[in-house]
């Protein structure tokens, strides 16, 4: 793990926090810390530090070789869903050879059962050597990669001649040393290029936080080098993919500290972390997309993919914007391109770890890193990944992982950090875009968020419901009284709700709107004799489930009355 000391000449330090706690008003710098999700502290003024141990291209570096990553960036993946099904076999086919045709270098292949048997079919014209693949899916490993090897062979290829990672990922529930061994005796010396892939993306979509994910990444290579007759032969062999946030920063952080977290199980096993460098896959995570105008899922995979290139990922690849309602070749071409736009025009491919020794990068790399180890020393004290009692532990801190996630995005309307922007930020007007049943079936475990929005806007959709906020006539301040309508007004949009605003002295326009539900503003009184469903504005505001009311008002299952109500006279 790596250490950075601050350094501050005094006059410089003093300086530094006379200007910030002037911005501030006297209040404390530590008032702007915020944490995430691991809870480890955010600040928003890290110091610039006078001396610094960076270990930049080393530790740091990305897994390929770094003559190629220079000169040509890192692998630009597409990723394929490959059916069991000739018929289809053609039009996938087509699709990997316009990706290969359009600036990809790699293909991500995700691999129903039994659709290694028609490989042949599937890389028609397709030169296996010139490329790297990626081999994963419902098709075991070992299978999939015995018939690529069969119909190169066919194909005048050398097994060496081709770049594979099989994604046999070990991070998961009933792997045990025996499969693991079996599976190294299965190649023999036709060792692939990546034989396991510690598939940290699973959990990430499961609902997993950076240091969980990086701490499960990081047991299962524990558990592979154990069981490996000679560990540094198989720690050549190693790969890791893992999800990626819309936080840039995030991003960087995450790909960074898994590296860290790398070099020190290496340490632990007697090798050296620079001779051993990880290579590493990040793709978008899927979680943080929506079916709601989906075009707003193209921000998040831009930023996505800007956080892996400056964090140093090997190989980058991602769904296209619209691939939970059914992917799109126009939207499979717009994440190529984001990348290629990345290598040649930005030129972030031409250096390596190109922020390194930013504050707050540096100081956020080492916090995530020894979280992650942290996670990794828990399994490990349950037993390990191979110990079928730890992972109640595991499935039980993702899930508790997932759950905190959901109870702060279902309080958006309180906290603006967990809006996102197309399902609680300017909702559209149209209804939310069907789910894929593919989507549902691939990626059955996957957490999404805004899944519970996307349900809400349809149920309002499908019964529209009349909703009145009702105003103080009398109010000491008519701007407070306009901002707590607006508040309740954004609330309601969040489901694709919308409501007429009246005095609370309009008694007959109240009587012939016949609304389903009354909000009532501070201030305002419930004329007498309204008998229907009211919601109290500041109990709206307060409630830490914020969307549970907006699904009673959809559903129309909203039966509660604010106890004591103000009636006008």
């Amino acid at each position: 793990m790596s250490s950075h000391q601050t350094v501050f000449p005094a006059a410089t330090r003093a300086d530094w926090e006379a200007m910030a706690t002037k911005v501030l008003r006297g209040a404390a710098i530590e008032t702007l810390t915020r944490h995430d999700e691991d809870n480890l502290p955010v600040q928003a003024l890290y110091p610039v530090e006078v001396e610094a141990s960076c270990q930049a291209g080393k530790i740091i570096a990305p897994g390929g070789a770094v003559a190629d990553r220079l000169t040509y960036g890192w692998d630009v993946a597409q990723p394929i869903w490959v059916p069991n099904n000739p018929a289809a076999i053609d039009q996938t086919n087509r699709i990997i050879l316009d990706a290969l045709e359009s600036g990809a270098t790699a293909v991500i292949l995700w691999l129903e059962q039994g659709a290694s048997a028609h490989f042949a079919q599937l890389f028609d014209q397709v030169t296996l050597s010139a490329i790297s693949l990626y081999l994963c899916g419902e098709e075991d490993g070992v299978v999939a990669y015995d018939a690529l090897l069969r119909h190169a062979l066919s194909s005048g290829l050398a097994a060496n001649m081709l770049r594979v990672t099989l994604g046999s990922n070990v991070v998961a529930r009933g792997v045990a040393d025996q499969k693991i061994t079996s599976v190294l005796q299965a190649f023999g010396d036709a060792l692939p290029r990546h034989i396991f892939d510690l598939n940290g993306l699973a959990w990430h979509h499961r609902g997993a936080t950076a240091a969980a994910e990086i701490g499960l990444i990081l047991t299962g290579a524990a558990a592979l080098l154990r069981a490996a007759p000679d560990p540094a032969v198989l720690a050549r062999h190693l790969s890791a993919t893992i999800g990626l946030s819309a936080d840039i920063l995030a991003g960087m952080a995450k790909v960074r500290a898994l590296r860290l977290g790398w070099a020190g199980l290496l340490d632990a096993f007697g090798l050296n972390p620079e001779d051993y460098p990880l290579f590493i896959t990040a793709m978008p995570g899927l979680r943080m997309f929506t079916l709601l105008d989906e075009d707003t899922n193209m921000l998040r995979i831009t930023t996505a993919l800007l956080a892996g290139a400056l964090g140093g990922a090997d190989r980058m690849a991602s769904w296209g914007h619209n691939v939970l309602s059914g992917e799109s070749d126009a939207a499979r071409r717009f994440a190529r391109m984001s990348q290629l736009l990345l290598i040649e025009e930005s030129g972030i491919g031409r250096s390596l770890d190109v922020a390194a020794g930013a504050p707050a990068l540096e100081a956020r790399t080492d916090a995530l890193a020894q979280a992650g180890w942290s996670v990794m020393q828990a399994i490990e004290m349950a037993g390990g990944i191979t110990n079928e009692a730890a992972w109640d532990e595991i499935d039980q801190m993702v899930l508790n992982d997932a759950t905190t996630r959901a109870a702060r995005f279902a309080a958006i309307a309180g906290d603006e950090s967990n809006r996102m922007v197309g399902v609680t930020w300017q909702p559209a007007a149209a209804p939310p875009a069907i789910l894929n049943p593919a989507m549902a079936s691939y990626w059955a475990g996957l957490q999404r968020p805004a899944a519970r929005v996307e349900a809400l806007r349809q149920g309002a959709l499908d019964q529209a419901r009349r909703i009145v906020i009702l105003r103080p006539t009398d109010s000491d301040s008519e701007r407070d009284t306009r901002a707590a309508e607006r508040q309740i007004t954004s609330w309601l949009a969040i489901a694709g709700l919308t409501a007429v605003g009246l005095q609370d002295n309009a008694v007959a326009a109240l009587e012939t709107a016949r609304p389903d539900v009354v909000i009532v503003l501070a201030g305002a009184s419930i004329p007498d004799g309204y008998d229907g469903i009211v919601m109290d504005a500041a109990a709206i505001n307060a409630a830490e489930d914020q969307l549970s009311g907006l699904e009673q008002i959809a559903n129309g299952t909203l039966t509660s009355i604010k106890d004591g109500e103000a009636r006008n006279g």
